[in-house]
């Protein structure tokens, strides 16, 4: 996606939904699991919370450092939460209900991240950057520390 549109489509493919917002690329998306929320996350700095059935943006939060946002994800056992990745390598964790990073949530990566992935419990937290680099880290479901 290159003009900052989120598109949300059924089959037979037709376009259902489109959710406007972001002023450049969207980078990353990720549903709910719950599946009435969605968060994306952008070249203009930007994660955004979505409300998919009334299709409004709910929350529109800058990176901490102002830089472009690459991977986004809600925290499988606590959808309040969503970790994101930004090309400076920080791997930062954002309470989407208060638009608070959580302190302690943020960890240098290095490079970019590109990718973020969880395990089914949300304790365990994996990123990957632009340098060949996986890196794990644990995950407090409480507070949002990694």
């Amino acid at each position: 996606i290159t003009d900052g549109d989120c598109n949300v489509t059924t089959r037979p493919p037709s376009v259902d939904c489109i959710l406007n917002g972001h002023k450049k690329a969207v980078t990353g998306c990720d549903w709910s699991a719950a599946n009435d929320l969605m968060v994306s996350c952008s070249l203009d700095a930007t994660l955004r919370l979505w409300d998919v059935r009334s299709r409004s943006c709910l929350r529109t939060v800058r990176d901490q450092m102002g830089v472009e946002l690459l991977a986004c994800l809600f925290q499988p056992a606590n959808n309040n939460m969503v970790i994101a990745g930004n090309s400076r390598g920080m791997v930062q964790v954002l309470n989407v209900s208060t638009g608070i990073y959580a302190r302690g949530g943020s960890t240098k990566l290095g490079g970019r991240v590109l990718s973020l992935a969880c395990d089914a419990s949300g304790q365990l937290l994996w990123a990957g950057n632009d340098k060949g680099i996986i890196m794990s880290f644990i995950f407090d479901l409480e507070t949002g520390r990694l």
